[in-house]
């Protein structure tokens, strides 16, 4: 097992907030849990079978093998190719009437958009 490469570690008053930014896991760790994990990365996990599974639980822990940029990579091109979205584009006519309040604002006297090229 490994530290995830997207560990964000904030220390405080001896506690410590770790939080994956790969996964969303955070977690809160007091003092005594906190020596645990500084443990846990210098490669001592005796001790500490409750931490490893929350931390694995989290994403905050991985396997050895695990390629983590390459899992990004391929969910991103992934998505990107994905057919499964509607991208749509909305053009309004020169009569637009979506009543947007800049146009329909006291004072204002364009009811149709201007005919710009």
């Amino acid at each position: 097992m490994k530290l995830s490469q997207f560990n964000v570690v904030h220390e405080h008053n001896g506690s410590l907030l770790i939080m994956n930014a790969r996964t969303g896991g955070i977690l809160s760790l007091n003092p005594e849990y906190a020596q645990k994990f500084k443990r846990i990365q210098e490669g001592d996990v005796r001790d500490a079978d409750d931490l490893v599974a929350e931390l694995i639980r989290g994403g905050i822990l991985v396997n050895e093998e695990r390629d983590e940029l390459g899992e990004i990579r391929l969910q991103s091109r992934a998505a990107r190719f994905a057919n499964t979205a509607l991208s749509l584009t909305i053009a309004p006519t020169m009569a637009c009437n979506f009543c947007c309040p800049y146009c329909y604002e006291k004072g204002q006297a364009y009811t149709t958009m201007a005919r710009r090229f």
